[in-house]
């Protein structure tokens, strides 16, 4: 009997593990894109197996589960090439898979259609072709706005990964987004104005490298696609420990302090920008060597006839630049 029933787990999570593979390219609910034809549409920034997942035809004697030493491969794009980074063969998965670029403007479906030619490494004379015929989009969800801001907030979405928010022509108005994480946005959209509202918490890999070592506690939102809004968009940071966070913008490997405030009743940092960024949040003071040449330029032209501030300048950017080495010298995170 536990044999038997051991075997049926077994079978229930093979079948449950085919569905999250088949579940890639399928629709979400509210999902307006109209997609002619074609029955569902591939996601910008995501991979997808060749088998399984675009459930493609295989010739006879191709076997799409070789790694990449059997094969060379190559791909003739018709239609949507520039969607695609690459077609490669994914270890993990298996399978061979093709890789799509990322994009956070596409609203309507765009074709992509070509051919992917599999070449024996053994003998350059055998090939099989593939044949793709799929559609590529974002999600599009139409949202309603609020004449109140405290409406809007009271009604908060969720704001999905691979989706464009379009306000509604007759409702625009106050939307406040948030991705279930600590940091939420309230924007007054115009009529039929689309916004990418996802934000991914990746640490970056440059701000990792550089404060690393330190003893900061340092979180990163990031929004894709450098959005840009018609109005200001209001952000809001919950605080963990009450005014003590730095809020900074990263951008063109420049790390910048952003301007913002701090909310003492709501516990919260607000700060309003159109073009919302990556940002950084610490509970330390992350100063980088150059902003503090900077600020040393800054602070001389000021006062250019004493004199004076030449020297306090100096000191106070060496000052600066020694405290970060030795924090990230004694300090581990």
């Amino acid at each position: 009997m536990k044999k038997i029933l051991a075997l049926a787990l077994t079978l229930l999570m093979a079948l449950s593990l085919c569905s999250v593979a088949l579940a890639a390219p399928t629709e979400m609910d509210g999902c307006e894109v109209d997609l002619g034809d074609y029955e569902f549409h591939l996601l910008p920034g995501e991979s997808y197996k060749l088998v399984d997942d675009l459930a493609v035809t295989a010739p006879a004697g191709l076997e799409l589960t070789n790694d990449d030493k059997v094969y060379r491969v190559s791909a003739d794009w018709t239609i949507g090439g520039a969607m695609v980074s690459k077609v490669a063969y994914d270890d993990d998965d298996a399978a061979w898979e093709i890789y799509l670029n990322e994009n956070y403007t596409i609203s309507t479906a765009k074709k992509l259609q070509g051919t992917i030619t599999f070449t024996l490494k053994s003998n350059k004379d055998t090939t099989y072709d593939v044949d793709i015929d799929e559609v590529v989009s974002n999600h599009l969800v139409t949202v309603e706005g609020y004449k109140k801001v405290s409406d809007a907030e009271d009604d908060v979405i969720d704001a999905d990964d691979n989706t464009l928010y379009q306000c509604d022509e007759d409702n625009p108005g106050y939307i406040c987004f948030n991705d279930g994480r600590l940091l939420s946005c309230t924007l007054k959209m115009v009529k039929n104005e689309k916004a990418f509202m996802y934000n991914d918490e990746d640490m970056l890999d440059a701000i990792d490298e550089k404060f690393g070592d330190t003893d900061a506690r340092i979180d990163c939102y990031t929004f894709g696609g450098s959005p840009k809004f018609t109005n200001d968009a209001q952000f809001k940071l919950q605080a963990d420990y009450a005014d003590q966070y730095k809020v900074y913008t990263w951008q063109s490997g420049k790390l910048t302090k952003q301007d913002y405030k701090w909310d003492s009743i709501n516990g919260v940092y607000t700060w309003s920008t159109k073009a919302p960024t990556t940002y950084v949040i610490s509970d330390t003071e992350l100063v980088a060597a150059d902003e503090a040449k900077d600020a040393t330029t800054t602070d001389t032209t000021k006062n250019p006839d004493t004199g004076a501030n030449d020297v306090v300048g100096v000191a106070a950017a060496l000052a600066v630049v020694s405290l970060v080495a030795g924090a990230a010298v004694s300090l581990k995170k």
